[in-house]
Parts: C-alpha cells; structure tokens; sequence
C-alpha cells in the first residue's frame, strides 16, 4: 500500500462559503480574506487540520505583487500580503501541533499566470503578450501556441520571470521561507507554463546557492483538465503525454538548469474523470521513461527518479455551471459520496504497477472540511481492507 497524504480541501472556495461575494468577487480572491479576516484564515486552515488534513495551502493562489498592486493595494501592502498568507498558515499549524504533539505541513499555492487575469484563464490559456500569442477576446479568434518556436521560448521565459519573481519575494525572507514544506504549483494548463515553472525553480536554486543559501522544499506541478470525456484517458492521451514530457524530460527545450519536480498531479478537475487521468499519468511516465532510455539521453538517471516521483490528486467537490457563472447546487451527501468515488479510484490506483512513491491527496474547488473529514474516513477503510 502506498504511503497516502492528505492535504486540506478547497480554501478559496470554503472561504466564499463564509465571508461571501467579498471573496467570491474579489480579484485576490482567498488572499481577500487575508486582508480583511486574517482569523477567518486561521480558523478555515484549522477546520481542514481538525477534519484530518495534514498539509494546508496558503491562501496565495492568485497573489503576485503586480496583481495585488491592479488590486489597490500599494506595493508594501501587496508584498506584506503575500508574507502575511503564510505566517497565518503557520499560526494554524503551530495552533494544531502545540496541544498533541501533532505535525503539519504547509504548501505554498502557486497558481498559474492565467489566474492573475480578468476573465481567469486557468481553463482556456489564452495568455497575452509575452506570455502567449494574445490576449482572450469574447468576440474574435483565441490561440494558446505560437506558430514559431523562438516566440515560444520567448514566452517560456516571460512566464518564467513570472514565477521567479514571486519565489524571489517570499524566499528573500527566511522566517517566513523556511516555514514552507511544499511549493504547489496548480491548476497548470500549457505546456509551455510547466517548463517557465522548472526554469524558475532552476534560477531560484541557482540564487539561492550564490547566497550561501539551500532549496529544501519538495515541489510539485498538479495538471488541470478542464474539458474531459467519460473516456477520458484516451481523449487526452496526447495532452497528458505533452504535459508529462514538459514535467519530466531531462533535458526541455532552453539551455538553464531546469529541475524535475518531485511530483506530479491533477487538481480542480472533476472527480468523474479523476482513475483514467491518473492511470493517464502513470502510463505517460512509463513511456517517457522506455522512450528515454531507448535513446540513451544523456545524465536520464530514469530509475532513480521515478522511485522519487509521487502522485498528487486534489479533485473539485462540484460541478461549475459555466453558462450562469456558479457552482451547481449539491447533494446534502455530495461530501459522502465525493470520498466515496476518492476511495474507489485510489483502491484501483494503487493495485496497479505505477511509478509514484507516494500518493497526496485532498480537495479543490467545492470541497469543504466535511469532504476532508470523510476522505479521511475512507482512507482509514481503504488500509483496512
């Protein structure tokens, strides 16, 4: 049986629960909350600890200086926000150990650049200039890739910049840094975007370094599937092929140090589609594994890899009605039946032979401390059985 971890549920979303459109309409979104209700923050990463998560996302998703600054804010404010995201994490962690002697991990949420946009472009990828061809237009022709590969790269090294810049902020304060177990970067669509994330955690190890400093966070990159099929694994064979390649490849397409993250994943996709995504996954890393030895690539080392390389899952709780912009009503037992489909996947998961040397797992979007509470409820069946 695979080591499995449980990560907390859906914290943007179970704060619009709490405090309303101030959230729910707010371009900050969950860092809204750390703004104006930082013990609303304290106590919603609490309820997700008390329900049986062990690792809490900061409420940073959707944070960068720039974004907070279009926001309102000044930019001592923006960056004072961001920080502030994290040691309220730590707060409720410290809140959680401190009576039982209980241990708890924090992740920072790092989502995508297309969520720093107004619509968010998690979903469809349509990026402006530098980073994509051009800006989402309602009313005309949208395009994700470039016709030329010096254009790509070009924007792989804006989006880099992007992520950098974010990591370079947080990181150059230690107090705050050192508080960090996992960097989850989430919700990532474009290929092109998961090579900028392993350039930007290349030149952050490399500044780090140059400051007498160490990078000791494990990372990961989780997938987003926005538009799946019940046959959902052969539909976007190629997409997760694409995706996988842009993770994991030893050597991408630009000429820095590009780390291999040390897990991969799929979140803020439906739970419907979550057991043929996943088999997805291990198939494609199967695959780059046979296709990188058969061409003997230089320093692949694949083996060892692979038996570092986990498994994130964190699926939507509900289903997003797209043409009335909300979520769709759910089911008073909606959470039940949620972990329900969580344990069933995963019991199928792990029967099978896979690459991953362990198994996180938790909720996005629509999943509240009660689908936490109930995972963990199956998990506990799950080892049992």
């Amino acid at each position: 049986m695979h080591s499995i971890t449980v990560l907390d549920g859906g914290l943007g979303t179970t704060l619009e629960d709490i405090l309303g459109d101030e959230v729910a309409q707010s371009p900050l979104w969950s860092t809204q909350a750390v703004i104006n209700y930082p013990t609303k923050i304290v106590d919603a990463h609490l309820s997700f600890l008390d329900a049986g998560a062990r690792i809490i996302e900061t409420a940073t998703y959707q944070a960068s200086i720039p974004n907070l600054v279009q926001a309102g804010l000044n930019e001592d404010e923006a960056r004072e926000a961001i920080l502030s995201a994290v040691r309220l994490a730590s707060q409720a962690t410290l809140q959680f150990e401190r009576p039982l002697s209980r241990h708890a991990s924090i992740a920072l949420s790092l989502g995508p650049f297309g969520a720093t946009l107004r619509p968010t472009q998690e979903f469809l990828g349509f990026y402006p200039p530098p980073y994509g061809p051009w800006g989402y237009q309602e009313n005309g022709t949208n395009a994700q890739a470039f016709d030329s590969s010096k254009d790509e790269l070009a924007a792989t090294d804006a989006l880099a910049k992007f992520h950098l810049d974010r990591l370079l902020h947080i990181s150059g304060h230690s107090d705050v840094w050192n508080n960090i177990n996992y960097l989850a970067f989430e919700t990532v669509l474009l290929p092109r975007e998961v090579l900028a994330i392993r350039k930007a955690i290349g030149l952050l190890k490399h500044h780090l370094t140059s400051s007498q400093r160490t990078f000791s966070q494990s990372w990961w990159i989780s997938f987003v599937f926005p538009e799946v099929s019940k046959d959902a694994c052969n539909t976007t064979s190629s997409k997760i092929d694409q995706l996988v390649t842009a993770a994991l490849h030893p050597h991408p397409p630009h000429d820095v140090d590009s780390p291999i993250p040390n897990g991969i994943g799929i979140n803020c996709t439906s739970i419907l589609h979550l057991l043929p995504l996943a088999k997805g996954l291990a198939r494609s890393v199967h695959d780059l594994k046979l296709t990188s030895a058969q061409k003997h690539i230089r320093d692949c080392d694949c083996d060892s890899k692979d038996q570092d390389l986990y498994l994130v899952l964190y699926p939507n709780g509900g289903v997003y009605d797209t043409e009335n912009q909300c979520w769709s009503p759910q089911a008073p037992d909606a959470d039940l039946t949620w972990a329900g489909m969580f344990k069933d996947a995963l019991s199928e998961i792990t029967s099978d032979e896979n690459p991953w040397k362990k198994i996180i797992v938790g909720g996005c979007c629509r999943t509240n401390p009660s689908y936490i509470k109930a995972l963990c409820n199956q998990l506990m069946d799950l080892e049992s059985q």
